[in-house]
């Protein structure tokens, strides 16, 4: 494995093309609800609420995927691949951990990385029906993560749109923005590889 094969094909993993998908159908159901004096507006827009989060949960695990795909190829980089900047990078204990927290600039940033808020989210979705009520060291951090991020929004329906919201989706829930952060955060980690930062 290179740094040529880390910037081309864990580029290609960031999953625009998904997400676009995504977020034509929340636009669709958006666009979809009736008038307030409708007398089926409540039963509809419940409908697309729960057909929004379940899109944006998803949306969340697709972007793990990508995060996911990029620290294993950058993970595999031989030493003689980094340049002499980054070489002391191999040092550190966990180069996972270190990758995952490098910060993207967004607006309203939470005191986490996007790459950890989106992984959060994703393992929230993946694993809450698990937790109990005493929490292992794996869920409470995932839990700290996601109060961080959604606040009071943590125990309520709307879990996942509070965190989109968050993380710069807008209150139409476009998830592309999500792979918009993806990609810079994997520029981020490429300048560092490359030691120009």
């Amino acid at each position: 494995m290179s740094l040529f094969w880390l910037k081309h094909a864990a580029a290609m993993d960031v999953p625009r093309d998904h997400l676009k998908l995504f977020y034509r159908e929340i636009e669709s159901m958006i666009k979809r609800v009736p008038p307030e004096t409708n007398e089926q507006y409540e039963m509809y827009v419940d409908e697309t609420c729960d057909f929004i989060e379940e899109s944006l949960a998803i949306s969340f695990l697709i972007c793990q995927r990508a995060i996911t795909s990029i620290i294993s190829e950058a993970m595999r980089i031989p030493d003689s691949q980094f340049s002499t900047k980054s070489k002391k990078l191999r040092g550190k204990q966990n180069l996972r951990d270190f990758l995952l927290n490098l910060k993207d600039e967004i607006p309203n940033e939470p005191a986490y990385s996007v790459a950890v808020c989106i992984n959060a989210m994703a393992n929230y979705y993946k694993h809450k029906s698990e937790w109990g009520h005493k929490l292992n060291k794996q869920q409470a951090e995932t839990a700290n993560i996601v109060t961080d991020l959604v606040g009071d929004s943590m125990n309520s329906t709307g879990v996942f749109r509070a965190a989109a919201r968050r993380l710069g989706c807008g209150d139409n829930y476009d998830p592309r923005v999500l792979g918009t952060h993806l990609v810079n955060w994997h520029k981020n980690i490429l300048k560092l590889l490359e030691g120009s930062t």
